[in-house]
Order: structure tokens, then C-alpha cells, then sequence
């Protein structure tokens, strides 16, 4: 999800000497520049990628469980308190909504409202399937949110019915005519970034002209394509089926330079996002291997069911909106005790239930590159009941 607009540029280097600080102290200054919300653990696409869907029952199992349990919502009174305690933090930048689908919320518009509101600008980015767009896609603009992306992962009407395993047919049309009469309704707003991503299985690296074509059409401003993750578990990679070959990328990142080289002309923004092997998965391993995660001072994450869990990576549960508030779960010791993990991961460290070697939020760590290991994490014992270790807390 692209930021709001130039709030990255304008802060770069004062977020960088900043995190610095704050990882030299072992303690986070400010709230976190990011706050992913994950409003409805519901959703209307069954992507064949998904683990929350379709991770094969084995591995799920041996995962321990995913992020989600499913038949949650968020009740605005809890998202009420967390974006209070945002703005007495200080320091957030964007809230973005991810999913499930978030659009299936009844109340998002109201949520997006209330965060620009109580975090006095426009903050909210919304990631969506697209298929609720032809329903609620004017409402969601009308809350102004900075940008809506649209996950389109296909070029062609085949390849997202092989993808989206419940897709009907006419779905990836409909998809489509939703961005358009979207981005159609612009000029009478202020301006709304959008955004097309598309996860780079075996089909979508054969279509990414396809793809680029439907993003002219439709005029999105940024075309993002997303490194596979495939959740590799005891040895096994769930989706290893799913990702390109090693020729098959080749030939995609040959087509990805084409378009690239066009996209100026049409005021798209083309992005590749996350680190890789040779084929395009996702594989951070040497990233962190060399750097220490940050992430747990620089983002959070909130689940339907009120978890606050450290990214989008992780399974771990560092407290519970419905007994707590953001600010004290944010400088508690159960998100102490993970900081200090993410701290030792050159030394081979990783924070337990997560997925570092696939890091979703690789590019949130970016800032973090170069950092050494500070005294803190080697020599700081946590308290007991913070390191539990750190598994999730009971159910309510």
C-alpha cells in the first residue's frame, strides 16, 4: 500500500535517526509509524495462495494455527480506543486495512472517518479482493482514504478463476468495472492513490503485459507486484506449486522491464516487492541473517478479534484490546521481550511463531538495515510472565 502522499519522502530521515534512538534504548519514543487493521477475518476470495483459506491441514496444524480465527469482527468501540491511544502515542503515519475482506465490514467507512479525525489528517489506506468495489466502492472513497489497493493477481479471466478457487464466472469483470467507475470519481474528490498488486504465481508471471494494460485502463497509479510466500513449514512449502519456475521468471522480470519502461508515460508507479530467490518467492533469510526486525518499533498489527499481534508475519499475541489498551501493550513487556528477539536475529535468533524467512513486512524493515545489535537484547532477561514465551494469550 503506497503512503499517504508525500509523507515518506518528507520524513525519511528524521524516522531514521529516530528508530536509531530508539533501538540504541531498547524502548520505542513514539507509537508505531503503521498500524495494520484487520477489521473481518471473513472474506470473499478463496485465493489458492491463502493461508488463512487453504493452507493444507497438515502444515496448518504443525504452524500451531494461522493468524486468524475466522468469524470475528471488530466492534468499532475497540478500534475507537485503539486509534485514541494512537494519537497519544504520537508518531502513527498510516493505518491500513487489510484482510479478510475489509470491505465486508459494515463499518469501515466509519472507521476510516473516525482515525482521519482523531489523527488529524488522512491516514487510512484500504486493501481490498475488488469484488465488493461495484457495491461499496463510492462509499469507501466518500471516508477519503489516502489510497485503496486492489489485489487483481491475474491478467486474464482464466487465470483468476484458477486463483480465486469460489470465482464465478463474469467475477474478474466485475472486479475490473469496480476500478474503473472507482478511479472514474477522482476529480471531484481530493486525490486518493490507487493501486493494483497481483502476487506473482506461474500465471501472473505470463501476464504481466496483460496486467499493465488493465492498469492503464482502469488508471491506477501504482502497479505492485508481490514476491509468493509459500509458509514453509517442517521442510515443506505449501505453495511451491504455485511459484513460477526459475525460466518462467526469468521471462516475467524480461516483461516486467518492458512495461517499466512505458509505465512513465501512463503515471504508473511499477514495484516488485520483497526479497527472493531466483524463481520470485519470498525469502528474507538473508536479510535478517545480516540485520536485526524492527518491526516492533516501527509497526503493529490488530486482529478481528482484538489481538494485537507484531506484523503480518507473526502469530504471536502481545496483548488483547479487550482488556487492555494499545499504549500499555505497546510499552509492556511482552512486546519488550519481542523487540529483544528481533534485535539477535544476525546472531540466528527468531521470535517464535513467525515467519521471518518469508517476512511480509521485509520492506518495513528496510530501515532498520545496518543496525548493530545493541547491549540491551544480549543482556536483558525478561520478566517471566512476558516470555511465557510469548505464546498466545488465553481465550476469553
Amino acid at each position: 500500500m503506497s503512503s499517504p502522499p508525500g509523507a515518506k519522502s518528507q520524513e525519511t530521515a528524521v524516522a531514521r535517526d529516530r528508530l536509531g534512538a530508539d533501538f540504541a534504548a531498547g524502548r520505542p519514543s513514539r507509537g508505531p509509524e503503521t498500524m495494520y487493521v484487520f477489521p473481518i477475518s471473513a472474506c470473499d476470495a478463496r485465493c489458492a495462495f491463502c493461508p488463512q483459506y487453504v493452507l493444507p491441514g497438515d502444515l496448518l496444524a504443525a504452524a500451531g494455527g494461522y493468524f486468524y480465527e475466522q468469524g470475528h469482527v471488530l466492534p468499532f468501540d475497540t478500534f475507537s480506543r485503539l486509534a485514541r491511544s494512537l494519537a497519544r502515542l504520537g508518531g502513527v503515519r498510516e493505518v491500513l486495512f487489510a484482510g479478510g475482506e475489509p470491505l465486508l465490514h459494515r463499518r469501515l467507512p466509519d472507521f476510516i472517518r473516525f482515525a482521519n479525525k482523531t489523527l488529524g489528517r488522512r491516514v487510512c489506506g484500504v486493501t481490498s479482493s475488488g469484488l465488493s468495489m461495484l457495491r461499496r466502492g463510492r462509499e469507501i472513497l466518500d471516508a477519503e482514504p489516502f489510497g485503496v489497493s486492489v489485489s487483481i493477481n491475474a491478467g486474464t479471466e482464466a487465470t483468476y478463476r484458477a486463483i480465486n478457487r469460489t470465482a464465478r464466472p463474469g467475477d474478474f469483470q466485475r472486479l475490473i468495472e469496480g476500478m474503473r467507475q472507482l478511479t472514474a470519481l477522482r476529480p471531484t474528490r481530493e486525490r486518493t492513490r490507487f493501486r493494483f498488486s497481483a502476487v506473482v504465481t506461474r500465471g501472473v508471471a505470463r501476464e504481466v503485459h496483460d496486467i499493465f494494460r488493465l492498469a492503464v485502463e482502469c488508471r491506477v497509479d501504482v502497479l505492485a507486484f508481490l514476491r509468493l510466500q509459500t509458509y514453509a513449514v517442517n521442510g515443506r512449502a505449501a505453495y511451491d506449486d504455485l511459484a513460477p519456475t526459475a525460466e518462467n521468471h526469468r521471462l516475467f522480470l524480461d516483461d516486467l522491464a518492458d512495461v517499466s519502461d512505458t509505465s512513465r508515460d501512463h503515471g504508473i508507479e511499477i514495484e516488485y516487492c520483497g526479497a527472493g530467490d531466483d524463481r520470485g518467492v519470498r525469502n528474507t533469510r538473508a536479510h535478517f541473517d545480516q540485520n536485526p526486525c524492527v518491526i516492533g518499533f516501527l509497526a503493529s498489527a490488530v486482529t478481528a478479534e482484538g489481538f494485537i499481534r507484531p506484523c503480518c508475519s507473526s502469530r504471536l499475541v502481545l496483548g488483547d484490546l479487550n482488556r487492555e489498551e494499545f499504549e500499555d501493550i505497546w510499552l509492556g513487556p511482552r512486546y519488550a521481550e519481542f523487540r529483544r528477539l528481533g534485535a539477535l536475529t544476525p546472531s540466528g535468533a527468531r521470535p517464535p511463531d513467525s515467519w521471518c524467512d518469508e517476512c511480509l513486512n521485509y520492506e518495513d524493515n528496510l530501515p532498520g538495515a545496518g543496525l548493530a545489535t545493541p547491549a540491551w537484547a544480549a543482556t536483558a532477561t525478561a520478566p517471566r510472565d512476558a516470555v511465557s514465551h510469548l505464546l498466545p494469550l488465553p481465550r476469553r
